[in-house]
């Protein structure tokens, strides 16, 4: 396995930040909390189905870590199915076989997570190293500078990948529906990146 000398110490920063502090709630009565690693079988299982193997990095993560459930966006997607929790009820599997019916799509384009608003990141499984692609309705798909380690580092240190995936969109007036007063909403921008 090609795996960078600082994969361990990425790891233990991961298990450290998924036992207090696993990713953002979705909605109100949403306990965010840490999943069991995958199985060597479940993993195995995932692959077989989506034709590749994971990369390396991933594949600790998933098995070492947590099976899903952790991180930016909604959260990675899991390798098994059964979450009741919206964006960690669909398994990595389910996801891609969804997003590669858009003829854009490659094959070894792996949706990691939801962020909501039809809106992917996405992990290139061509190679070991990929990068992460933004994956935003039908906006061209856009690579974002980071790869699987550099995206999680990021994400440990605070950094809003959001703000990283977009530039700037306009701000957009409305009227909030159940308050029924003027609220302004910021709308997102264009994909940052490159094809």
């Amino acid at each position: 396995m090609d795996l960078a000398p600082d994969d361990d110490q990425l790891l233990d920063a991961l298990r450290a930040r998924v036992a207090v502090d696993p990713r953002r709630p979705v909605g109100t009565h949403d306990v965010p909390h840490a999943y069991p690693p995958a199985s060597e079988q479940d993993i195995e299982a995932a692959e077989a189905q989506l034709g590749f193997r994971l990369p390396g990095l991933l594949r600790r993560i998933y098995a070492e870590v947590t099976d899903g459930g952790f991180g930016p966006g909604y959260s990675l997607f899991p390798v098994r199915r059964g979450r009741d929790v919206p964006g960690q009820d669909e398994s990595l599997v389910e996801m891609r076989n969804k997003l590669i019916t858009d003829p854009r799509t490659p094959r070894t384009l792996l949706p990691l997570c939801d962020w909501g608003c039809a809106v992917w990141s996405a992990l290139d499984c061509s190679c070991n190293d990929g990068p992460i692609v933004t994956i935003a309705g039908e906006q061209p798909l856009m690579t974002t500078g980071r790869d699987l380690r550099s995206w999680l580092q990021a994400w440990l240190a605070g950094v809003d990948l959001w703000e990283e995936m977009f530039e700037p969109g306009p701000t957009i007036t409305g009227v909030n529906p159940f308050t029924k007063k003027p609220i302004e909403m910021k709308g997102i921008g264009k994909p940052k990146g490159r094809p």
